[in-house]
């Protein structure tokens, strides 16, 4: 989403709507298309105000698989952008040419939990694998009990 800054008249509202795809994405991101933004630009002197409206749904990966799934974007985010180098509440974009492109991105990452999983609860037993709290791993060791030894008890020697 690309806009100048010299087309945006002072005191007035500009509204912008694109449905944007990205080909490079970074983690936790796996895929980000066909998302819908739409941005309401003003300007008041030196500083430009946009709000972001971000509807979409991007590919991420599960916390406890690893494996893609969906997750729903919607989100309204405001953003100000400045040419003063010194106003670190604003982002410093100099020159006519705005591409809200990688803003839109940092966004959108912002945004997403620390964890996205598809399961509402984790198993607490799998293939390799057990969740057990601390005072039973704390009693175990003490014990002397080692896990990877279980398949012997079923053997007959």
């Amino acid at each position: 989403m690309k806009f100048t800054k010299s087309s945006i008249n002072p005191k007035e509202i500009k509204e912008l709507e694109e449905v944007l795809s990205f080909k490079e994405v970074r983690k936790p991101l796996l895929e980000l298309n066909n998302i819908k933004v739409k941005a309401s630009i003003f300007s008041d002197n030196d500083l430009i105000n946009v709000t972001l409206d971000i509807k979409g749904i991007c590919k991420v990966e599960d916390a406890y698989t690893l494996k893609p799934i969906d997750y729903k974007l919607e989100f309204t985010d405001s953003i100000d952008i400045s040419e003063d180098i010194n106003n670190i509440d604003t982002y410093y974009i100099p020159g006519n040419f705005v591409d809200l492109n990688p803003i839109i991105l940092d966004l959108i990452i912002g945004e997403l939990p620390i964890r996205i999983s598809k399961e509402k609860s984790i198993k607490i037993e799998g293939d390799g694998y057990r969740v057990i709290s601390e005072e039973d791993l704390h009693k175990e060791k003490e014990e002397g009990y080692n896990p990877s030894f279980d398949k012997l008890k079923d053997l007959d020697l």
